[in-house]
Parts: C-alpha cells; structure tokens; sequence
C-alpha cells in the first residue's frame, strides 16, 4: 500500500507529460503535416523559424571543396554530408551522402550527425547550407561546415557526383 502511495505522484506526472507531448505532436502535425514529403513544406508558411539569433556569430563556417577532400581523405574526424535541398531536387547529387531537407532541419536535428563527427552541409550553390550550418552550429554542433560552391564545387574538383 506504501509503495502505491509513493508512486502515485509519478503515474500522474507521467500522464500529465504525456498528454502535453501529445497535444504539441497534434498542433505542429495540424501546422507543418507529417513532414516526409515535400507538399507538407510547400509554402512558406509552413517551414519553420530557425531561431537563430541576428547577432549570433559563428565564426568562419564555409570550406571548400579541396578542403572537403582532404577530410574525406584523413577521416579523423570522420565526415557526414548531409544535402539540405528539397527532396524533389533534380540535378547532381553527391553519392552516400544523407538527406535532410532545409525546411526540415529544426524539426530534424536528432538526425544530423553525432558529437565527434563533422557535418559537411551542402546544397545546389552554397548559399541555403551556410544559412542552415549557421543555424546547426548554433543549435551546438561546432563542426559544421557548409560547402563553398555546392555540388558544383565537387563535380568542378573532378569528383564523381551522381545526376
């Protein structure tokens, strides 16, 4: 019967919280969908605010494609490259590298590679990466790094990308 008692306060918690989480999962699934297609971040209204500070600065962020080469070469620490263009992007894309949509990346920053490994963020120029490696390294991963150029920087260093 003591035993009851004292747990009784966590049983409710546990369902307060619960309860709460359910009812933010309902209200951003009601604003943004489930978010795994495209269509769920079709307008501008549905993508996230990156809460990225004006003020904030991360110092230099961007590396080059021979700097990208060489890391992939040394492999200490190892290197993950993660696309941020939309899903329904056609054109060159970089072989084994993962996907993470740029309208996504707030909601999906569990997905980003773990303390240790440096993330290589890459786009079709250069510009949407470095606005997210801004946003990443904020969110606390200093070894982000946006690639200078996009995939176009690659294929421009004559390494293989994939059309």
């Amino acid at each position: 019967m003591i035993k009851g008692l004292i747990n009784l306060p966590f049983k409710v918690l546990g369902r307060v919280s619960r309860a709460v989480q359910d009812r933010q999962d309902a209200a951003m699934k009601a604003r943004h969908g489930e978010g795994d297609t495209r269509e769920d971040w079709q307008s501008n209204a549905n993508i996230p605010a990156f809460d990225t500070p004006a003020d904030y600065d991360p110092g230099p962020m961007s590396a080059s494609a021979a700097d990208l080469a060489r890391w992939f070469a040394a492999g200490d620490p190892p290197v993950v490259v993660v696309d941020v263009r939309p899903g329904d992007y056609v054109g060159p894309r970089m072989p084994g590298v993962e996907h993470i949509p740029y309208a996504s990346l707030p909601l999906r920053l569990s997905e980003l590679p773990p303390e240790g490994t440096r993330a290589v963020l890459v786009c079709a120029d250069g510009k949407a990466a470095l606005e997210a490696t801004r946003f990443v390294r904020f969110r606390g991963n200093d070894d982000a790094w946006a690639l200078q150029g996009g995939v176009a920087a690659w294929a421009a260093l004559g390494k293989k990308v994939l059309s």
